[in-house]
């Protein structure tokens, strides 16, 4: 027999429904945590996404005004637009890929939130060079 979702909340304002255990079989049940996670983690990696093309702006400003590209990786490719955005692109890409077959664990966010961190320093030290270039 299947049970009827019912509305959870104080006076029924609240929109979340949740599905009587009995009506959803087991291998389709998502816990909220997961549900979390998962919206934690995509807006993780749209701020990556935000992030890597305000860092290639930000250095693509430093270089036109003198300055050097200090990643090793980035350094023969960087005066080549289509190299360096195919690079960040390929790094994005298979971080998506290592996402998506995540288990979007604490390590997974973790991990998201230093690489995100880690882009906030380098945006900030390009300012930084921006400035005193200028």
């Amino acid at each position: 027999m299947v049970q009827a979702a019912y509305v959870r909340g104080v006076n029924g304002l609240d929109p979340t429904f949740d599905i009587a255990p009995a009506a959803v079989p087991s291998w389709f049940r998502v816990a909220r945590q997961d549900a979390r996670a998962h919206s934690a983690t995509t807006g993780l990696f749209v701020g990556l996404v935000v992030l890597n093309l305000i860092d290639l702006v930000t250095t693509r400003l430093v270089l036109d005004r003198g300055g050097q590209e200090g990643n090793p990786v980035m350094a023969p490719i960087i005066d080549n637009a289509f190299g360096a955005l195919g690079v960040k692109a390929l790094c994005l890409g298979l971080i998506g890929t290592l996402i998506a077959r995540s288990r979007r664990s604490t390590r997974t966010l973790v991990a998201l939130v230093a690489v995100d961190v880690w882009y906030v320093v380098v945006i900030g030290w390009n300012l930084r060079v921006l400035h005193l270039v200028n």
